[in-house]
């Protein structure tokens, strides 16, 4: 019989052992370092030669580490916490510098056991604007009801010729709530409407009907795709191209990193319109229309849709037998420059419901294309002159409301609402009586539609009541996530040689950016004034920041 007594000690596993005691050695060595050594840090200003305000600081640690920023200017210090992984090699922006102003940088350096290093502050001195910058006034500021962040304004210029913009000459500028420049990037030809990247980076049209550049904040192009109407000469080396005509006015990066744009086709019709209606003259025509193209980075593309296929293409809009904007692209491939029928201008991606909303501005129309399908959705706009089937895709309005003509920059709010700038134009469709000069007028409105219903109601507007305004192109309206202010681009505004404003094309161009309060009686809290006696300036589409820095930003397409 065994008698019971105590059970022997498990052998202990050497592996854990090993394992335990290597831990406690890595922590004990740990606790006795000191800070990270950093080396010698230097500091390069405008390294691209394109970004005058942005500057890089680079330096190296023995062990992995974050760095953190204090800029100093003279009168205000900015804090940039940690905006990087730990690593070895560094390479900090310095962002948000002033123009003709020392500036000390002070870098902290942490690693992962909270121990930090503050390196030899470094001094910056950065140029004065440019003569030729365009001038920003500040006429309205009221900083307790506007938005964080900064604003994002993209420029192009007018040359001495009536109507002819500047083609070699472009220029995004960040500026705060006093209007003062916190950095800008002027490359070597135009620009478009900036957009954040998922990867940090900023995206916009080359401005030329054709060109996608991506930029880092140092003003540094880090891709380039172009299409093939591009002339030769203008694309940019490295770029990769897209086989499709044209990129034009808007392009979106999709959550998979794919890239949704506007692009043309050139289509020959026998019979034509070739006067607005009743007329029913006719003739053979190249026309232009908008094709929506989805692409990968490689410059592959994953879809099309034509909408010559979707729309009525024997409708005219005001503006449908324009044949100046695309006279260039298409110089060489048509006899005669083709009709911009339905010059779109915005588009929107729905992710939950796959379906992408474009706006052409000569049919005062907003119509939404399945893009599992390609096929028309629905559309919302001034009803007259659509025939069946389109007629009956065209949602009934509840209650008042008054429609968008020549708009730009629809896009989505979190109320499930659609924001844009309404033009205006003549306020009417061909062969409708418009209304005249002189009592046209732009505003910024908000539609509600229910597909499901069928039905589109208005909801709110800024102007004509708060003040008049008219900028016959160009513009733009944003939702403002943190106050759910509107920020306005009120970007094609023009003036006579008396001082007249005007309500249609001619005379010399200004523009103004400002942020308006949302409700029953909406308030203007901010407006940016670039007004320039001696030359004109433009603005597309004006983008609101909460910081240059990419890590403190998120994507707004």
């Amino acid at each position: 019989m065994d008698i019971p007594g105590p059970r022997p000690a498990p052998i202990p596993n050497l592996g854990t052992l090993r394992t335990v005691a290597l831990s406690a050695l890595v922590l004990l060595l740990a606790a006795c370092q000191g800070p990270p050594v950093p080396s010698e840090a230097t500091l390069t200003l405008d390294p691209s030669g394109h970004a005058p305000l942005a500057a890089v600081v680079e330096f190296t640690t023995e062990r992995p580490a974050v760095a953190s920023l204090e800029i100093f200017d003279g009168v205000e210090t900015q804090q940039i916490e940690p905006a990087e992984d730990p690593t070895t090699e560094h390479e900090v922006l310095v962002l948000g510098l002033l123009p003709d102003t020392t500036h000390t940088v002070t870098v902290t350096v942490t690693d992962d056991g909270g121990r930090s290093t503050v390196l030899p502050p470094l001094e910056v001195t950065t140029a004065p604007l440019p003569d030729e910058f365009p001038p920003l006034e500040v006429t309205v500021r009221r900083p307790s009801a506007m938005e964080p962040g900064l604003t994002l304004v993209p420029f192009f210029r007018w040359t001495d010729v009536p109507g002819e913009d500047d083609e070699d000459w472009g220029l995004i500028v960040a500026t705060d709530r006093e209007g003062r420049v916190r950095w800008y990037y002027q490359p070597d030809g135009p620009v478009g409407e900036p957009r954040r990247m998922h990867n940090g980076n900023l995206f916009h049209n080359g401005g030329r009907a054709g060109l996608l550049h991506e930029i880092d904040m140092l003003g540094n192009v880090v891709s380039a795709w172009h299409t093939r109407l591009v002339k030769e000469e203008h694309v940019p080396e490295g770029s990769i191209l897209v086989e499709t005509d044209t990129f034009h006015h808007d392009v979106l990066e999709l959550a998979n990193g794919n890239f949704l744009a506007l692009s043309t086709e050139a289509r020959r019709f026998e019979s034509w319109p070739s006067e607005y209606p009743p007329s029913t003259k006719t003739a053979p025509a190249d026309v232009i229309g908008d094709v929506l193209v989805e692409f990968r980075r490689d410059g592959s593309i994953v879809k099309e849709v034509k909408v010559l296929d979707l729309l009525d293409p024997y409708r005219l809009g005001n503006g449908s037998l324009n044949t100046s904007f695309y006279e260039d692209e298409y110089e060489g491939v048509l006899d005669e420059p083709g009709y911009d029928w339905t010059h779109s201008n915005a588009i929107v991606y729905l992710e939950e419901s796959n379906q992408v909303l474009v706006s052409s501005n000569y049919q005062a129309v907003h119509y939404v294309v399945d893009w599992d399908t390609g096929e028309l959705d629905y559309m919302f706009g001034d009803p007259r002159e659509w025939k069946e089937p389109w007629q009956g895709k065209m949602l009934e309005p509840e209650g008042e409301v008054q429609w968008a003509y020549h708009q730009h920059g629809i896009e989505p709010t979190p109320q499930g609402t659609w924001i844009l700038y309404d033009n205006g134009g003549a306020r009417s469709v061909p062969p409708h009586e418009g209304m005249p000069s002189g009592e046209r007028y732009s505003r910024v409105v908000e539609y509600r539609t229910d597909p499901e219903a069928g039905t589109i109601e208005q909801v709110w507007q800024y102007g004509p009541e708060q003040e008049w305004f008219m900028s016959p192109f160009i513009s733009d309206a944003d939702w403002l996530p943190e106050t759910g202010n509107v920020l306005i681009t009120d970007g094609g505004r023009m003036v006579d040689g008396d001082g007249k404003q005007l309500d249609r094309f001619g005379g010399r161009n200004w523009a103004r950016v400002l942020q308006v309060t949302y409700g029953e009686k909406p308030e203007k809290v901010w407006e940016l004034v670039i007004d320039d006696p001696s030359r004109g300036y433009s603005v597309y589409r004006a983008q609101q920041v909460k910081s240059l820095y990419p890590r403190l930003d998120t994507p707004t397409g």
